[in-house]
């Protein structure tokens, strides 16, 4: 189990808790985190959970994913000290791996 803490631009910090070892991120239902904005891709990102490792995978978006400001190409192993970027969104994941 893990948490995702989440803040929007400007906006109240909130928290997602998971039970599962991958999710999507995107704009669209279907996704685990659905985030409604234009610069989000329908689908847009993957956080894996593996061999006690998050791994953050971008699923070709038009804007990118980026760790801690940096645009990632291939998929990015991240630790609870690292920010994850979408859109106008900052990730952190926290617990377990």
């Amino acid at each position: 189990m893990f948490t995702v803490l989440m803040i929007e631009k400007g906006g109240p910090e909130r928290r997602l808790t998971f039970d599962k070892d991958e999710l999507t991120i995107g704009r669209i239902s279907g996704n685990d985190i659905i985030l409604p904005k234009g610069n989000i891709s329908k689908r847009h990102a993957r956080i894996v959970v593996k061999e006690d490792k998050f791994i953050v995978i971008d699923l070709k978006s038009t804007n990118g994913t980026y760790v801690n400001k940096e645009r990632i190409a291939a998929p990015r192993v991240v630790t609870g000290d690292d920010r994850i970027y979408i859109g106008d969104f900052v990730m952190q994941l926290v617990g377990a791996p």
